[in-house]
């Protein structure tokens, strides 16, 4: 159950809300996964306080002056499999979800804070 929900105005809100203990909501994928939350009963509380991203502008990805990729958290893992300008290690990361449609809802700010213990859009960037 959701004990409260926030749609964030800006990055300095969600930012101040994560330091209060607020989990991320991007597209929402990991909770609301019921097979995931069945799997791992702790991973979905009561006390779940949620702060969504959708209403800022991080869709994008894009290149700036210096050359440096900029992914938004936004981003779909589909948006991320497919474009050619991300790192081939990334982009098969975010294929690892077997079903487009999943692809299509997940965002990478979704995919990198959630608790899971098989991170697999975390190790590409490390690397």
């Amino acid at each position: 159950m959701i004990a409260e929900f926030v749609i964030a105005e800006d990055l300095a809100q969600v930012r101040s809300l994560m330091n209060k203990g607020y989990m991320l909501i991007a597209g929402g994928t990991q909770i609301n996964n019921g097979a995931r939350i069945a799997a791992d009963p702790h991973w979905f509380d009561a006390e779940q306080r949620l702060v969504s991203l959708q209403k800022l502008d991080l869709g994008n990805i894009t290149i700036d002056d210096s050359g440096a990729l900029k992914i938004g958290a936004m981003v779909s893992l589909q948006d991320l499999a497919d474009d050619q300008r991300i790192p081939r290690a990334l982009r098969v990361a975010a294929g690892f979800i077997p079903t487009r449609n999943v692809r299509n809802q997940a965002t990478i700010g979704g995919n990198v804070p959630a608790p899971r213990s098989d991170p697999y859009i975390i190790p590409p960037p490390i690397a």
